[in-house]
């Protein structure tokens, strides 16, 4: 399985979905990054570094890799088409501000060249706070529906307005979760599992980030 997480935009949340994935699947890392932010975490067999303008090597059917990607598409960005080329889906992060759903959606459209099999994932989103009563049906007493949020909604239209083919909006919160997940070298679901604390902290991105490996599991 082969899995690219890429946006044209920085700070979406590509290396933290990456990072998760990897822990949490048991993937090996591949990465045009300069800066060596896998280093501490990974061994180096787990780790596959290219240049922005250097092609990951053609990997066998069998290999399980995340790409994290960074920079944009050009006939010079071989790293990045020649991991799209070969990846079964590419999540796209995108949150709520105006830069990153332009970056986002075009992104989008650059990749549609090469696979229609694309996720989005909302990221950093926060909780809106809605008037009135709840209706019947609603969820429980300290549920709350993530697709409801202002920034899930924004996200999902702006991806649904401007592109011509359905693609699944997954959400996950915003979250100081996943500066743990550096410090400690654990995975958030794997700190969930050490401590009750983490497990009541930490519980709703767990479940989000099971949503996505459930989506990826899809794409097998």
């Amino acid at each position: 399985m082969k899995v690219t997480v890429y946006s044209i935009k920085g700070s979406a949340g590509k290396t933290p979905i990456s990072t998760n994935i990897a822990l949490d699947l048991g993937y090996c890392v591949g990465t045009n990054e300069s800066i060596n932010v896998y280093g501490d975490m990974f061994s180096e067999d787990q780790v596959l570094r290219v240049g922005q303008n250097e092609e990951f090597p053609q990997l066998t059917k069998d290999t399980d890799i995340v790409f994290d990607l960074s920079g944009s598409i050009s006939d010079k960005s071989l790293s990045i088409t020649s991991a799209i080329k070969q990846s079964d889906i590419v999540i796209v992060p995108i949150y709520n501000h105006l830069r990153s759903l332009q970056g986002g959606i075009q992104t989008i459209l650059e990749v549609e060249q090469f696979t229609k099999n694309i996720v989005v994932v909302a990221t950093k989103i926060t909780k809106t706070k809605h008037k009135g009563k709840k209706k019947e049906g609603d969820l429980g007493l300290g549920a709350y529906d993530w697709k409801t949020s202002t920034d899930f909604i924004n996200i999902a239209n702006q991806v649904k307005n401007n592109v011509d083919f359905d693609i699944p909006v997954l959400p996950l919160k915003f979250s100081n979760g996943f500066d743990l997940v550096d410090d400690e070298e654990k995975s958030l679901i794997e700190l969930a599992e050490s401590s009750k604390l983490l497990k009541y902290r930490y519980g709703i991105e767990v479940k989000q980030l099971k949503e996505i490996y459930k989506v990826i599991k899809n794409y097998e």
